[in-house]
């Protein structure tokens, strides 16, 4: 197993070529598969131009360097990197804040390890030194990751806090924040509507309505 932050300083080496012929940028993990796709590389030499290789291309992952077959599996790419199947679909993890399944705020990812052979994530390293299983993963998203795991609250909190199930920390991040859609719960009793501003009394309103997921992936 290989932590992304390590992969991401590795130069990669051709054995048609004989050479180094790319350095890594980037890992790009696909949010539907949960797993790495792209490695993000810049070409070595004077053509240092943008470029993607498609993890299955990959031979080996070592301490040293990346092995491919061909610097032919080195794709070059335009900006919003339509001419690679599946880029799209692909976004860089680190950075990202973390909700539990509970709506609650856990931490943002800071690093992750990595399965060399298939690029499933193992585990997931966040600010606060937590780590989380890979197999905990439910979505990816640009704004926000969310893992199946329970979200713990102070027992000495405030009312609203103890009312909503969510943190001091999750609360002030949410209050103020805009919707970008319309937000319905599933049992159809709290609705609001895209350019709502969130307050704490809409927030405790959507936690009694189950609808803390639906709230928080629509800022």
């Amino acid at each position: 197993m290989n932590s992304a932050s390590t992969v991401a300083k590795l130069s990669i080496v051709s054995i048609n070529e004989g050479e180094q012929v790319a350095v890594v940028q980037n890992l790009l993990v696909n949010r539907k598969s949960k797993k790495v796709e792209y490695l993000s590389v810049v070409h070595s030499g004077s053509d240092a131009l943008p470029a993607l290789l498609s993890f299955k291309d990959i031979m080996g992952i070592g301490k040293d360097y990346i092995i491919i077959k061909s610097a032919d599996d080195i794709k070059v790419i335009d900006d919003d990197r339509s001419l690679v199947p599946g880029a799209k679909d692909c976004l860089l993890l680190t950075g990202i804040r973390m909700l539990s399944s509970a709506g609650n705020i856990v931490g943002t990812i800071t690093d992750y390890v990595i399965d060399e052979k298939s690029g499933e994530i193992e585990k997931l390293l966040l600010d606060d030194d937590q780590e989380i299983d890979g197999n905990k993963l439910l979505t990816l998203s640009a704004k926000f990751v969310l893992a199946d795991i329970d979200g713990e609250t102070d027992g000495d909190t405030m009312d609203t806090e103890a009312e909503v199930g969510l943190d001091e920390e999750s609360i002030a991040y949410l209050v103020g924040k805009t919707v970008n859609t319309d937000i319905t719960s599933e049992d159809g009793e709290f609705f609001i509507t895209k350019g709502t501003v969130l307050t704490g009394e809409l927030i405790a309103e959507a936690a009694k309505h189950d609808a803390l997921l639906r709230l928080t992936m629509g800022i």
